[in-house]
């Protein structure tokens, strides 16, 4: 697309704002109003392309909300690519504002309250967003308290029906993810957004990630087994209030969360209003806590793909194809398949209890244990041999891996 052509006969293509791999974004002219406008153009014809921008499309036409990315249209150029249309927006997104500074607790609660706001509607419609995320919180003009919520195009509607995730693949964003996202739970609700945005709002109190690490494996053992910090702990200027919803948002059991995004506005409206009204430090704060440092051993198996097979692959975020669209590309045979599959992994963990370990399946299938140290390093090491031999046992033919680290 050139500066000049003209877009569904009504948008007028200025310049080009941005391109990636599903096709370029362009800052255009809407003839009709007289305002600039986001031009999506889709490229390549890839099927679960369209079909995530089809949806993204369908889910901000039936959401109105301020701090929603407005819809304007959609359609085919004359070429037959997909586009859609949405307001222009100038500012920074909240990851590009965090890599300079902390946020101070009122701009945090702020800007989550905001974000509560456009998830209980987008709930109230029957949407999750699957994929809340810095990047996906836009700032304009750089304001906390004027947010726009982007990139619909994994929301699910709670209403449908059928499948919604590929075998083996995991759908959000690493350290953003909630526990049944990391186990490719296919019946996601609206606390899955939750506590997505419990991260977020943890790191903009806190100046860092609740869950990272330097590889996809040790991030997601992090989200399923470790127990997210408090933030009183790293700033301990905050009250008490909010330090428990954190922690509520944060939990690994959905029960255990608020249960719509509704009753988080309000908890953090009510936070707000008690709050003194002064601006608190937004400087960065060290990534160091006071909590013990101890051996855990982690051990993993898994099924290998067949000889020629691709080995499955993994991005922080991934769209999923429709119902009946077939298994992703790459993926790992599951071990434990169907009942039979349940039953066994039952019986996997059964095994392991008794040394102490904790088990999770991942969505490709892989079985995943941990054990913390609850003696000498010479029991560590007998622990995490038995609990691997009795992995084997009930999983011949799978491989595996044990590894011992610190973590706190």
């Amino acid at each position: 697309m050139r500066p000049g052509d003209v877009i569904g006969e009504r948008f007028e293509i200025q310049r080009l704002a941005g391109s990636g791999g599903m096709g370029a974004v362009y800052r255009a002219l809407d003839r009709s109003t007289g305002g600039a406008v986001a031009l999506k153009i889709l490229r390549g014809g890839k099927r679960e392309d369209e079909l995530r921008l089809a949806r993204e499309a369908r889910t901000l036409a039936d959401l109105n909300h301020p701090a929603v990315i407005r819809y304007l249209g959609q359609g085919l150029t004359d070429t037959g690519e997909p586009f859609l249309v949405t307001e222009w927006l100038e500012g920074e997104d909240l990851g590009q504002r965090l890599a300079r500074s902390v946020l101070s607790m009122q701009e945090s609660v702020t800007l989550a309250r905001h974000v509560a706001d456009a998830l209980a509607a987008a709930h109230a419609r029957g949407f999750v967003h699957r994929d809340i995320k810095p990047a996906n919180i836009f700032l304009l003009g750089g304001r906390v308290d004027d947010v726009r919520v982007l990139d619909f195009g994994i929301a699910r509607s709670t209403r449908a029906t059928g499948i919604v995730t590929r075998t083996g693949c995991l759908v959000g964003t690493l350290g953003y993810m909630a526990p049944e996202q990391a186990r490719g739970t296919h019946e996601l609700d609206a606390r899955t957004d939750i506590f997505s945005l419990g991260c977020i709002l943890f790191e903009c109190l806190t100046g860092r990630p609740v869950f990272a690490g330097e590889a996809m494996l040790a991030v997601i053992v992090k989200i399923l087994f470790e127990e997210a910090p408090r933030v009183r702990d790293l700033r301990a200027d905050l009250p008490a209030a909010l330090d428990d919803l954190v922690a509520r948002m944060l939990c690994k059991d959905p029960v255990g969360r608020p249960q719509d995004a509704a009753q988080v506005a309000r908890e953090l409206g009510a936070i707000l209003e008690a709050a003194p009204q002064v601006e608190l430090s937004a400087t960065r704060s060290p990534h160091l806590t006071s909590e013990e440092m101890r051996p855990v051993s982690v051990v993993i198996a898994t099924v290998i793909p067949e000889s020629g097979a691709a080995a499955p692959t993994a991005s922080e975020s991934g769209a999923q194809s429709e119902p009946g669209s077939g298994p992703a590309s790459g993926s790992v045979s599951d071990p434990l398949p169907g009942r039979g599959g349940t039953l066994l992994f039952e019986r996997v963990s059964s095994a392991v209890a008794p040394l102490g370990a904790r088990l999770e399946r991942l969505p490709d299938g892989s079985v995943v244990a941990t054990l913390v140290a609850q003696g000498s390093a010479m029991e560590q090491a007998m622990r995490a041999a038995r609990t691997a031999l009795a992995m084997r046992a009930a999983l011949p033919e799978a491989a595996l891996v044990l590894a011992t680290g610190r973590g706190s």
